[in-house]
């Protein structure tokens, strides 16, 4: 593969890219980034809602997720040869960290 193009919630992309030294693209429907101008599509807000939760909603569902993944996603790592990641490595916002780009 020259390169991953891959959803949000997919949680392995960014993984696999690792593993092979390739670019990984982020493709999907709705903002998965952090904004001020609308919150995480998963935290209910409303159209007149505060810019820093807005922003700050984005947070708090990566890590919300990530305490789910989190045993699975290292499992795959150390499998695939991989260092283990937690929050130390702000593994939460991975994505973020590394300036994958989103469309």
């Amino acid at each position: 593969a020259q390169a991953i193009i891959a959803n949000p919630p997919s949680y392995t992309h960014i993984h696999l890219a690792e593993l092979l030294g390739i670019p990984c693209q982020i493709l999907f429907t709705m903002p998965w980034t952090p904004t001020a101008t609308v919150g995480h599509p998963l935290v209910q807000t409303s159209a007149g809602s505060n810019p820093f939760w807005n922003k700050l909603s984005y947070a708090y569902i990566d890590n919300v997720q990530w305490v789910g993944v989190t045993r699975g996603l290292n499992r795959l790592r150390r499998d695939l040869g991989l260092p283990s990641i937690g929050s130390e490595r702000n593994a939460a916002s991975l994505i973020d960290d590394l300036r994958v780009p989103f469309q």
